[in-house]
């Protein structure tokens, strides 16, 4: 039958009830919020409101449809039973089962959906058990108290889209008769259609489609003739958003890229070690589990747990990346709908390296996912020089993780894509990261709806090529993308090929309100071998550039 069935001890349940009188009394009620109860698994469990207990005339007594208490448990010395058969909302023991954290046998059965009938021939068959083992005798009648009356439920059959549907050509007395065989009732009939009346403890049984599926597994599926059915072909449409994250997965995997997939779910204990407000987070109503009570506001916190738990595992050097969807409170779409933006989310981890700033090893990664898009002229704003202000919120809310000082926000065409960084201490003390861990994010959806120019591809010269390290002192609030678009203007052009590195920016109190910023510059020309005296001038308009526009001078 499958009806849970729970006994209790009566004696144990009179003489621990102060009212009783001597006489057993139960209750079904909702716990109240101070109340706890000692259970069959020998723990204490804090109850409130929300969870729905079985009660003497004061304290509860069993957790309903979850488990039973400590106090009323049949042992070798129980001489009188009361035995119960219920049937609870399968919504409230759900969730009661989450939030407690106890998983029986019962609960699983009560979740799915019982059959109301079967309370009453479950209970008899267990007292029919307990005459016949135990030489058991009837002390009561049955005591039935029901709220609701299940009605039957009846779903109409459509024969001709019946057979369309599986592929078959039954007739009406054919589809009756196996319908028969298996419990269902027919209402009504006629040569199109019928009235099929559902069994009470087919709870699966909803649209008429489940009927169908029961239809053809009975008949035999093997017994369907094989043939395709006759369908429209039509070229797929583009889906920017999947052949993006497939060109981003292939990039980042073969520069040695570690894919990671996350639940979108977390708690708000990792979300403030990770200087994330909770209260930013959608509660969900129905958690798997209690850690993962909220939404993802950002990728980063899960990423961060997964550097922990690799550096735990020996691995000392790592980019772990996830490409996925985080919701916020109040960003919402003009249908007032949670945005859902995919995000690519990445944390850099290397614990060999002890010196220097991992905003530059990130940095790597996304121009490397620029070029890769043919996203050019990205531009990077110190977070500590930026307004904070009209950036995404996705962007307000990741900055909370990341140095100000050793981190930026990401721009193409006046959009901002994203930020990229160095973590905070605090956060890196908090999962004990090393002191080179860094991370970026950026939205997948800004990226595609960037104005993207056609690219033609022009060869490198085939004359050698020259190398030269400059080093420019210019103003602090100077950046160095500013002058690396001066650089790019003179040894960019239709007679000249090149690429340019930053080496090297350095500050300190000598320098006053100046900065030393050095690049190292390769350049050749497509046309012929570059001497010295060429050279010298290609330095030299660079040179004159940088100081007439930012009052900068080579060193």
């Amino acid at each position: 039958v499958g009806q849970p069935l729970h006994a209790f001890d009566y004696d144990k349940l009179v003489s621990n009830d102060q009212n009783s009188k001597g006489e057993a009394r139960i209750n079904i009620r909702m716990a109240r919020d101070d109340e706890s109860l000692l259970c069959l698994d020998g723990k204490v469990h804090k109850l409130d409101s929300s969870i729905m207990v079985i009660a003497d005339s004061t304290n509860p007594i069993a957790i309903a449809g979850i488990i039973g208490g400590n106090e009323t448990e049949i042992d070798n010395n129980t001489k009188r039973i009361i035995i119960e058969a219920a049937n609870f909302d399968k919504t409230n023991i759900r969730r009661s089962s989450m939030k407690l954290g106890i998983f029986t046998d019962a609960a699983t059965r009560y979740k799915h959906a019982l059959d109301t009938n079967h309370c009453i021939i479950g209970l008899t068959k267990a007292v029919e058990l307990c005459k016949e083992l135990a030489n058991g005798k009837i002390a009561s009648s049955i005591t039935d108290i029901s709220n609701t009356k299940e009605e039957k439920r009846s779903i109409s059959l459509d024969i001709d889209f019946l057979n369309r549907h599986l592929g078959t050509d039954l007739d009406v007395e054919t589809v009756a008769r196996i319908l028969l065989n298996l419990e269902y009732e027919i209402l009504e009939s006629s040569r199109e259609k019928l009235l099929v009346g559902i069994p009470s403890w087919r709870k699966d049984i909803v649209i008429r489609e489940d009927i169908h599926e029961d239809i053809g597994r009975v008949f035999g599926f093997n017994n369907i003739k094989l043939e395709l059915p006759t369908k429209k072909i039509l070229p797929r449409r583009e889906n920017s958003i999947f052949e993006t994250k497939k060109k981003l997965r292939a990039l980042l995997s073969a520069i040695g890229g570690n894919e990671t997939l996350n639940y979108n779910f977390t708690n708000s204990n990792i979300l403030s070690l990770c200087n994330l407000s909770p209260d930013l987070a959608y509660k969900v109503k129905n958690p798997l589990a209690p850690e993962l009570s909220l939404m993802r506001t950002s990728l980063l916190p899960s990423l961060i747990q997964k550097s922990k738990e690799n550096l735990q595992r020996g691995f000392e050097q790592f980019l772990l990346f996830e490409m996925n969807i985080a919701h916020i409170q109040g960003y919402v779409d003009e249908n007032n709908l949670p945005k859902e933006n995919w995000y690519l989310s990445g944390v850099l981890v290397d614990k060999k390296v002890s010196t220097g700033s991992p905003y530059y090893g990130v940095k790597k990664y996304v121009e490397k996912v620029f070029k890769n898009l043919n996203v050019r002229n990205e531009k990077y704003v110190l977070v500590a020089d930026s307004s904070e202000q009209d950036i995404p919120e996705f962007v307000k809310n990741d900055i909370n993780m990341f140095d100000a000082n050793t981190s930026a926000l990401v721009y193409s065409q006046d959009i901002c894509l994203g930020v990229i960084g160095q973590i905070k201490e605090n956060i890196k003390e908090n999962f004990k990261l090393p002191e080179h861990t860094g991370a970026f994010e950026l939205n997948i959806q800004s990226l595609i709806e960037l104005k993207i120019e056609n690219l033609s591809h022009k060869d490198t010269p085939k004359y050698p090529s020259f190398t030269q390290d400059i080093c420019f002192e210019v103003g602090k609030n100077v950046q160095y993308t500013d002058i690396r678009g001066e650089i790019d203007q003179v040894i960019n052009t239709d007679e000249l090929w090149g690429e340019i590195e930053c080496l090297d920016i350095y500050s300190d109190k000598k320098l006053e309100e100046n900065k030393r910023i050095t690049f190292r510059i390769t350049a050749s020309n497509y046309n012929k071998t570059l001497n010295e005296k060429d050279i010298a001038s290609i330095v030299s308009k660079i040179t004159e550039r940088v100081e007439k526009k930012y009052s900068g001078k080579q060193i």
